[in-house]
């Protein structure tokens, strides 16, 4: 198929998106490598693929789930239905991660160090820098129950496999929006002092940015500056500057990075 590839992407090709990245690809019905259940796709393409890349088709949300197939000129992968935006508190920050839940039924195995219990959820998530922070024992809400991580595999590159058990709610639970503990976050907040400034053109002066956790103020935080019109006045790394002669008024933003 090779040979023919540019071809038949021509004439057959869908439009995906892989990460941000638009591209071509032959998409094809995979249910028969996989449970029926799972109505997966078979993607090919010309371009490089990796297991866990998160994939956008037909404007649904898919992930890669197998190892990708690099013979010859083209990369082909198995891509499932992303059907869960899961929700985890890390280190004081919410994340949203795309993921595959799904309910698990296997017998006790007492010969290995494995136990998954019948009714368990296991939840497929890309695996990187943040969802690698995920750790044993980190709660989730789904399918109106809480959950508790309860087992992690990382055998397959490009993706982190979690086994979770039913949980207990608890006070600090936020059910409807589904953030586990969710009342416990704390409120970020950024302080500029002074919070306002009238300056002559080509004046320049400082901002002082501060980062506040439950209105304490917290050391070391780096920041990203912009201004809401730059022809009227810059701002980068705290300073201010009006550009020319021309008067108006400007916000300047700092965001945390």
């Amino acid at each position: 198929i090779d040979s023919f590839l540019d071809f038949l992407l021509f004439e057959k090709g869908e439009p995906i998106t892989v990460g941000l990245l638009p591209r071509q690809a032959l998409v094809t019905d995979a249910s028969r490598y996989a449970d029926h259940y799972y109505n997966d796709k078979k993607i090919r393409t010309k371009q490089a693929l990796s297991t866990g890349d998160l994939i956008s088709y037909q404007n649904e949300n898919w992930m890669l789930v197998s190892q990708v197939d690099a013979s010859g000129a083209s990369y082909t992968g198995r891509i499932r239905k992303i059907n869960h935006n899961t929700k985890f508190i890390i280190s004081d920050w919410l994340y949203e991660f795309p993921s595959i839940l799904e309910m698990v039924s296997l017998s006790v195995n007492s010969t290995v160090d494995i136990r998954i219990a019948t009714g368990n959820m296991r939840i497929t998530l890309q695996n990187n820098e943040i969802t690698s922070q995920i750790a044993m024992n980190s709660r989730f809400i789904a399918s109106l129950s809480a959950w508790q991580i309860i087992g992690l595999d990382y055998t397959k590159t490009g993706l982190i496999i979690m086994t979770a058990e039913r949980d207990l709610f608890e006070a600090d639970d936020d059910i409807e929006n589904e953030i586990a503990n969710g009342y416990s976050l704390p409120t970020w907040s950024i302080s500029l002092q002074p919070t306002a400034l009238t300056l002559a053109p080509e004046v320049t002066a400082s901002i002082e940015a501060t980062l506040l956790r439950n209105s304490t103020a917290q050391s070391g935080a780096a920041f990203l500056w912009q201004s809401s019109d730059i022809e009227i006045a810059t701002v980068a790394d705290g300073l201010a500057r009006v550009s020319g002669p021309f008067r108006g008024r400007c916000r300047a933003a700092a965001l945390p990075c």
